[in-house]
């Protein structure tokens, strides 16, 4: 894997602005990078407490696979 995603822990917010630095190194579409963000978002505890997050090393593994297909 060329590229991941950094900082631990991360919001969506985070990943969004990362993601045309991870699709030029990577060559995935940005539109695949958004779905495997919103696919590993995180929502609140019990709906309403905290803020929604993301495992950055999930995130990671989803982009491995998505480099692979």
């Amino acid at each position: 894997m060329c590229c991941q995603w950094s900082a631990q822990p991360a919001t969506a917010a985070d990943a969004l602005v990362q993601i045309p630095m991870v699709s030029k190194a990577t060559a995935v579409p940005p539109s695949a990078l958004r779905q495997l963000i919103a696919k590993e978002t995180n929502g609140e505890e019990l709906g309403f407490l905290g803020s929604s997050y993301i495992d950055v090393l999930q995130l990671n593994e989803g982009l491995a696979n998505l480099e692979h297909q």
